[in-house]
């Protein structure tokens, strides 16, 4: 990545963080945040591509897992909300285990956050699912997050079915698994997607 692009990308995070901020400070309620954070949607879109480095420095691309149903989900170890979905995250990817249903978690990175307090994050959890450290934030800008946590669900066929921002919750997660995993026995892609 040329240094060009990584000032481009760093600005347009720090003007999304900004506006997000901003309108904040406007007085805007959650709910209103909400709306305002979901109406870049993703939902019918297909889910941008990225390669992103693990911890222990291999380099996955998203299509390593084409074919499954994945679950991205967007955090930082300082994160509040982050921490209190976690046990949640890490429950249900041991439910789905072995139904090629895969989760990542997504790193978005800040200038508060070490390696430490990832790793901290890692144990005290016991998470076993693979995270990603999105390190000059070019997929957190790919997928247009400025809020998070944010949990997106994409089907066998590579489509954004999903999109919560904030804390998901079990019920809603695991009924959106359930569904796509049905979906999968039942249709091929060119038959969901047959006018895209």
């Amino acid at each position: 990545m040329t240094a060009r692009n990584k000032i481009i990308s760093t600005l347009i995070v720090l003007v999304s963080i900004t506006l997000f901020l901003f309108l904040l400070g406007k007085g805007l309620s959650a709910k209103e945040l909400s709306q305002l954070t979901t109406s870049n949607s993703l939902i019918g879109e297909k889910a941008p591509s990225f390669s992103l480095m693990t911890l222990g420095e291999t380099k996955i691309p998203l299509s390593n897992y084409e074919g499954k149903i994945i679950i991205l989900n967007f955090w930082n170890p300082n994160c509040i909300e982050c921490r209190i979905e976690a046990p949640l995250l890490q429950q249900t990817s041991l439910t789905f285990k072995g139904n090629d249903v895969i989760f990542l978690g997504i790193e978005v990175p800040t200038m508060r956050s070490t390696l430490k307090e990832t790793l901290d994050h890692i144990k005290k959890y016991d998470i076993n699912y693979t995270i990603l450290i999105d390190k000059e934030g070019i997929t957190t800008v790919d997928y247009g997050i400025i809020s998070i946590p944010l949990t997106l669900v994409i089907d066998h066929c590579g489509y954004i079915t999903h999109q919560t921002t904030g804390r998901i919750n079990e019920e809603t997660l695991t009924n959106h698994i359930k569904s796509l995993l049905d979906m999968k026995q039942t249709f091929k892609c060119d038959e969901i997607y047959t006018n895209l």
